[in-house]
């Protein structure tokens, strides 16, 4: 007869040792179907928790997400560049102009490494101060304080242009978990000549490493196996 409290003990340390059950694919569509929504890209476990914009207009329900195999891109729905000029006199000192989708993020199998932005189509131009700016920052879960950073964007000042990136940084140490704000576009343009501008496209891209099984969870994996045979040899005797 087979005991139990065998079976129990052995299901849970299945319990313990499987991973959990993966959350639905992510799907291309309008970005304001996304809010709200946890779903996989890859290995990923994206939780979309909102969509944060500036000074002026920007709903989600105005910009489209498309899925990809390690990230994903955030578009204008029109196709069409978005373009601010001197934003400062309009809607007042510092004002900016951004779009920013904010998340949580799991590898469920293993750890994120970094993260790279891609947006070839920011300018800015003027006599006094623009910027037009594309970046992405991933900080590890607490207690730790890893972070993962990339951006690319066009700075002007006092009429000269300076370029910078696309860039990816790791500080500290690959991990599991985060948070992270994905800024699809932040535009600043302070003087009546200044004007900054983003094509209408960025594409956020996650890179990953597969972490191996610590040995002692091979071990549980290896007793759950073990002892099922032996209930099994058991209850033919």
């Amino acid at each position: 007869m087979i005991n139990k409290f065998t079976v129990l003990g052995l299901l849970a340390f299945g319990a313990v040792a499987l991973p959990a059950a993966a959350d639905p694919a992510c799907v291309s569509g309008s970005l304001a179907s996304e809010i709200g929504v946890t779903c996989d890209i890859g290995s990923l476990t994206f939780d979309f928790t909102s969509w944060g914009t500036g000074s002026l207009s920007a709903p989600a329900s105005d910009f489209t997400f498309t899925v990809l195999s390690n990230g994903f891109t955030i578009s204008t729905t029109s196709g069409t560049s978005r373009s601010d000029t001197d934003l400062d006199l309009d809607l007042g000192v510092g004002a900016e102009d951004y779009g920013d989708l904010v998340y949580n993020v799991t590898d469920q199998n293993g750890n994120i490494t970094g993260e790279a932005v891609t947006d070839n189509g920011l300018s800015a131009s003027g006599s006094d101060y623009s910027l037009a700016e594309a970046y992405d920052n991933t900080t590890c879960t607490s207690p730790c304080s890893d972070d993962a950073y990339a951006f690319a964007d066009v700075l002007q000042s006092q009429g000269v242009v300076y370029s910078y990136g696309p860039t990816s940084l790791l500080f500290g140490s690959p991990f599991s978990s985060g948070s992270g704000d994905a800024y699809a576009f932040l535009l600043e343009a302070d003087g009546p000549s200044d004007t900054a501008t983003w094509d209408g496209s960025t594409t956020f891209t996650f890179s990953t490493e597969t972490v191996v099984p610590e040995p002692r969870l091979a071990g549980v994996l290896s007793v759950m196996l073990l002892g099922l045979v032996a209930v099994r040899r058991k209850a033919r005797c």
